[in-house]
């Protein structure tokens, strides 16, 4: 709360991060957990109404009545004419600390750092019983996989483009895209497109070194289209975290060490957008200290559909398949954890150099167990060796069922 005792809703927030960067993109007056609500009512009332009318008048002047007509006319007219406007403003609460006693134990816990799409706190700090701070940071698998990102950012979206049938491919080459309009899309979003009086649903099925290749439901005519995002190639998974970090007394989202990794093993290194070359390779990376976990998770939405005809047909059936649509079938846009790595290595022991009394080395419990100089997890490689040679696989998923996703 502020001063006034009301709810304070700006916290800091993380927008992005990754491997290579010195500190997180922070954020740090965001609005969260507010709610507006802004109405405006406005109204008209008229009321008219009128009367004519005629009275009469009798005299008798001697013997003889005289008869005088006594008209009578009114006219009223009402107008009244409002306008309200409401706005209503509601505040949720934001949990910034807790503080746990046990005895004379206290551990606190404060919420630093937080998602500003889910509202979870991704740095949190506790305060040990040696009144160290040990920071854990999560990281959203949406930083390094777009396709798990918010769909809103391209549902709905129109534009205009020209599709041309590719025979080679038997996929629809698309152009005349504005490179705002190509920066919105992504593999496995879903269109429909008309031409005239027809309308046809599209998928994006991929890029290639620049060239857009859509695939309808059925075959169309070349010319061109106007497109309406209908479903987003970005799935949504906004809550599924790809990493987490656990450091002792440093905020490591910030203020990390920069360097050049050469990967130096003669293979093929892949980046997510596509293969980079060989060998003798410069990965720019930062580094974290006083770290006493690691662990990452890789997600893939590319998987071998293990279907019974595809395995009495073998491999090219597969390959066939990806030329065409492989979001259809189950083989792409079915994002889930692939491997999952640990950071391994030698905890650094401190042991005071001045012995007690007793002649027994004085071992500091709370400094203790902890890595130096741990390299970020790299999600834009896939076959990185000797920058990440300390990151050891521990898990991997081969195999996955498109029917039910598991």
């Amino acid at each position: 709360t502020n001063s006034k005792g009301e709810l304070d809703n700006k916290v800091t927030v993380i927008n992005r991060d990754n491997a290579a960067s010195a500190n997180a993109e922070i954020e740090s007056t965001k609005e969260m957990g507010v709610d507006n609500d802004f109405i405006t009512d406005m109204r008209r009332n008229m009321s008219i109404s009128g009367n004519i009318g005629v009275s009469w008048n009798t005299e008798i002047i001697g013997f003889l009545p005289a008869f005088f007509p006594w008209p009578s006319i009114s006219y009223s007219e009402s107008q009244l004419k409002t306008v309200v406007t409401n706005k209503v403003i509601h505040k949720s609460g934001i949990l910034i600390k807790t503080i746990a006693t046990d005895g004379q134990s206290v551990v606190a816990t404060e919420n630093l750092k937080f998602d500003p799409l889910t509202g979870e706190a991704l740095l949190t700090k506790t305060t040990n019983n040696y009144d160290e701070g040990i920071y854990n940071y999560s990281m959203p698998a949406r930083w390094g996989y777009e396709g798990m990102g918010a769909a809103y950012e391209n549902i709905g979206l129109k534009f205009k483009g020209t599709v041309v049938y590719d025979s080679n491919k038997d996929l629809y080459q698309m152009s005349g895209l504005t490179t705002n309009v190509i920066a919105l899309l992504n593999p496995g979003d879903e269109y429909i497109g008309e031409y005239g009086n027809t309308k046809k649903k599209f998928t994006y099925v991929r890029n290639e070194d620049g060239t857009l290749y859509f695939k309808p439901v059925s075959g169309v005519g070349n010319g061109l289209y106007t497109f309406t995002v209908v479903r987003s190639g970005k799935r949504n998974h906004l809550g599924v975290k790809a990493a987490n970090y656990v450091t002792l007394g440093e905020d490591p989202t910030v203020n990390r060490e920069t360097f050049n990794c050469i990967e130096t093993t003669p293979v093929i290194i892949v980046h997510k957008n596509g293969e980079e070359g060989t060998y003798n390779r410069t990965i720019a990376s930062s580094k974290i200290d006083k770290v006493l976990s690691a662990s990452a998770t890789t997600f893939t939405n590319q998987w071998v559909k293990d279907f019974r005809e595809y395995r009495e047909n073998g491999a090219s059936n597969y390959t066939a398949s990806l030329n065409t649509n492989p979001f259809a079938t189950g083989e792409k846009g079915i994002w889930s954890a692939h491997k999952t790595y640990t950071y391994v290595d030698d905890r650094q022991q401190t042991i005071d150099p001045t012995p007690p009394s007793n002649g027994r080395a004085d071992v500091k419990l709370a400094e203790d167990g902890i890595f130096n100089d741990v390299p970020l997890y790299n999600w834009d490689y896939t076959t990185l060796t000797n920058c990440e040679s300390k990151w050891k696989m521990g898990s991997e998923i081969t195999k996955i069922n498109p029917y039910s996703i598991e």
